[in-house]
């Protein structure tokens, strides 16, 4: 039930479920540019970057699913599915995630930075951190341990280093991409 608390409160979903895998494999690539424009999905390069839009709506959709049929989230995970740009461009040190291939919690926690603007990732990531405190209290050291590493997360200072980064969406600009 934590992800309710805090995953729900995301508006990303809507966009999710208007805005799907199948509806942008139909859509003409200036359409895809524009909306990678918009969230400013990018390569390392600086190129719209539409494989990574493609897999981030993919693990969306993972737990999208896991959460309409009320499975937990916390071990979810999608083999072969990360894609390193994501913690290149918001983590200092993204050596210790680039290590595993399998996508993870963590990794809708950091795609969600593309599309939440700096008020609501802020939410998001107290959320997440408060729901983790409170575990914390609840279990001891190694289950604790354990459920934090199958998120994914390697150390909760990860969500600070989040929290400081700053990103601006205007929302008015689509219209001109």
């Amino acid at each position: 039930m934590l992800y309710l608390k805090f995953l729900f409160n995301a508006e990303i979903w809507l966009n999710h479920q208007t805005v799907g895998i199948a509806f942008l494999k139909m859509c003409k690539p200036s359409v895809i540019d524009s909306i990678c424009s918009l969230y400013s999905i990018t390569d390392s390069k600086g190129n719209t970057n539409p494989d990574l839009l493609i897999s981030i709506l993919h693990c969306m959709r993972k737990v999208r699913n896991a959460c309409a049929h009320n499975e937990r989230i916390f071990d979810i995970h999608r083999d072969n599915g990360r894609v390193n740009q994501p913690f290149i461009q918001f983590l200092k040190n993204p050596v210790s995630y680039n290590r595993h291939r399998a996508q993870r919690i963590i990794d809708l926690i950091v795609y969600l930075r593309y599309f939440l603007d700096d008020r609501e990732y802020s939410l998001l990531l107290k959320n997440i951190e408060l729901s983790f405190s409170k575990l914390k209290e609840q279990l001891n050291v190694n289950a604790f341990d354990k459920v934090r590493s199958e998120t994914g997360i390697k150390n909760l200072n990860i969500l600070t280093e989040l929290f400081n980064i700053h990103k601006t969406i205007d929302y008015n600009r689509f219209e001109q991409l």
